[in-house]
C-alpha cells in the first residue's frame, strides 16, 4: 500500500519517434553501423535532466550504446505515403499502443519534387489515421528542417502545417507543431539535406517542449 501522502510514481511514457531519415538519425553514427540515434539521443538526455519518465517504442533500433532507449520507427527515404504505412503497422502492432507521437515527414517528398500542397495533403491523411488509429494519442509533429536543395517547396509545405494544426484541433484532436526549420541552415551537414551532430542536438532541444507539454498532458489523464 502507498504511504499516506505518497504517490506511486508514474508509468513511463510510451514515445513512437515517426518518419525518414531523420528519425532514423542518418549521418549520426560514431560508433559504426547501427549506431545511428540522431535527435533521440540528446532527447534522451533532455528528458532524464528534467526528470520525465519515457520509453521510446517502435518495431525498430538502433543507437549508440548511451541510447538505451533506441526504439523507434524511422526509415531512410520514406516518403509521407510510406510513413504512414509504416505508422499504421506499428501502431497495430505495438501493444500497449503508443501515448504520444513524434511525427517528421515530408523532406523527401518536396525533395522529389510533389508538390508542397499535395504533401501537406498526405501529412494531413496521416495526422488523420493516427488519431483514428490510436484514440486519445498525442501528436507532436515538426515542420520540415532547411536543406539546400528546393527551399521554396520546403518553406511553402511549412507555410501549411499551422492550418493544418488549427484545423486538426479544431476537430478535438491533440496536436502540438514544432517549428524545426529553426536549427537553421548551419545545421546542415555537405550533403545538403541531413544535420550534423550538432543539428540533431538543436532538432532534440526544439521538440523538447512540445514533448514535455504532451507527456504533462498524458499524465493528467493517468
Amino acid at each position: 500500500m502507498t504511504p499516506p501522502n505518497e504517490q506511486e510514481p508514474l508509468a513511463p511514457v510510451r514515445v513512437l519517434p515517426l518518419g525518414d531519415s531523420l528519425t532514423l538519425g542518418y549521418g549520426s553514427a560514431q560508433e559504426g553501423s547501427g549506431s545511428e540515434g540522431g535527435y533521440r539521443v540528446r532527447l534522451q538526455q533532455l528528458l532524464a535532466q528534467n526528470g520525465l519518465a519515457v520509453k521510446f517504442v517502435g518495431t525498430q533500433a538502433n543507437g549508440p550504446r548511451s541510447l538505451v532507449n533506441n526504439r523507434h520507427e524511422g526509415y531512410n527515404g520514406f516518403t509521407i505515403r510510406e510513413v504512414s504505412r509504416v505508422g499504421r503497422k506499428a501502431c497495430a502492432v505495438l501493444s500497449p499502443q503508443p501515448q504520444v507521437v513524434l511525427l517528421l515527414a515530408g523532406t523527401n517528398d518536396v525533395l522529389s519534387w510533389t508538390s508542397p500542397g499535395e504533401a501537406a495533403t498526405d501529412l494531413e491523411r496521416l495526422i488523420e489515421d493516427l488519431g483514428r488509429q490510436v484514440p486519445g494519442v498525442k501528436l507532436v509533429a515538426a515542420q520540415l528542417i532547411p536543406a539546400m536543395y528546393n527551399q521554396e517547396e520546403i518553406g511553402s509545405f511549412n507555410t501549411q502545417l499551422p492550418a493544418l494544426v488549427e484545423r486538426q484541433r479544431s476537430r478535438g484532436l491533440s496536436l502540438r507543431l514544432v517549428n524545426m526549420h529553426g536549427i537553421g541552415l548551419e545545421s546542415i551537414a555537405s550533403d545538403g539535406v541531413h544535420p550534423t551532430l550538432a543539428g540533431y542536438d538543436r532538432m532534440a532541444e526544439l521538440w523538447f517542449p512540445a514533448l514535455r507539454d504532451a507527456i504533462a498532458e498524458v499524465n493528467q489523464l493517468a
